[in-house]
């Protein structure tokens, strides 16, 4: 089993990483080592527990309310805060026959023009009963979700179409063996959970963590 640490360097380098041993073993090294849980909504659990839900009964601005039991598109974690945390740890206590499909931002993938929209387009990015303006990539941070964040000009409108296609470059991380842990660079790696409407007990333990300015991916 590799230390969040270890993690953490291997994130570092290659946007993902993963491990065994389950999520709170983690957790418990988190903060140890100074770095904080983050809670993806206010007064929430910081390891929260994902599991396929209709419409109509879940949140009204998660991904579920809109895409349900299928397949949801790729998307940051968090991103409807200021800053988001740049390390999301996934893991399952069972194994699932549905994969959480990846995709890597590398700017290189994408004309100059394309990447002038992702900085200088503006989202507006809905935050409870708040909201803010922000790019999709600022700082070479990406930040993206179709659900709390809407095009507020043409540049974020192109810019929000070109993520929405990149769901066919993605590849499935499988979830077949019990305790495995997925570390992602939250801030580089776009993520998605494929159609689980075959499997509704699916369960998946998420936990942010925003680690130390002078560690950050």
């Amino acid at each position: 089993m590799k230390s969040l640490k270890a993690l953490l360097s291997e994130v570092q380098t290659n946007g993902i990483a993963a491990t065994d041993g389950g999520l709170e073993r983690l957790e418990r090294e988190a903060r140890v080592a100074g770095w904080t849980p983050v809670a993806s909504r206010r007064g929430g659990k910081e390891i929260e527990i994902l599991e396929p839900t209709k419409e109509e009964d879940a949140h009204r601005r998660s991904l579920s309310a809109r895409y349900g039991t299928g397949r949801q598109p790729l998307h940051s974690d968090c991103a409807h805060h200021r800053v988001p945390p740049g390390l999301l740890l996934l893991s399952v206590d069972e194994p699932s026959d549905v994969p959480t499909l990846l995709w890597g931002f590398e700017s290189a993938l994408f004309s100059g023009q394309q990447l002038a929209d992702m900085r200088d387009g503006l989202f507006t990015v809905r935050a409870g009963s708040s909201a803010f303006l922000a790019p999709a990539l600022d700082r070479g941070h990406l930040r993206f979700d179709p659900v709390c964040m809407t095009p507020s000009d043409p540049r974020a409108a192109r810019t929000a179409a070109l993520l929405a296609d990149v769901t066919q470059s993605s590849t499935p991380f499988n979830w077949n063996v019990a305790g495995r842990v997925l570390a992602i660079n939250n801030h580089r790696f776009l993520h998605a959970r494929d159609d689980a409407s075959g499997e509704p007990s699916r369960a998946i333990k998420r936990l942010a963590i925003r680690v130390k300015e002078e560690e950050s991916l």
